[in-house]
């Protein structure tokens, strides 16, 4: 299944969550998290109906981005860590010990 689009996300999200929840430009915030993905924006989407009160919907918003922040420098650091690792084998064998 393909992406949604923008669009497609923000009719969606209107849709679905009481407007009292959202702040201006939350739909965007969605659509960034999500990707258009169906699923991915349906689970969020299910979370902020859920909320409380505008707050709660708030923090539902910045939980998804502290995780995808965390998500995105455990990749770059496990692809530092795997980049840097040959290198040092290489080094190591290039170089016999001085012992």
């Amino acid at each position: 299944m393909s992406p949604l689009s923008r669009t497609n996300v923000h009719a969606f999200v209107r849709t679905a969550v009481p407007k009292s929840l959202l702040r201006s430009g939350d739909e965007d915030i969605v659509h960034q998290f999500s990707a258009g993905h169906p699923l991915s924006l349906a689970y969020l989407v299910k979370r902020l109906a859920a909320a409380p009160d505008p707050t709660a919907a708030a923090e539902v918003l910045d939980k998804v981005e502290i995780s995808a922040v965390t998500q995105t420098l455990s990749m770059l650091l496990i692809g530092i860590s795997s980049a840097a690792t040959p290198r040092c084998v290489n080094c190591s064998r290039s170089f016999p010990d001085q012992g």
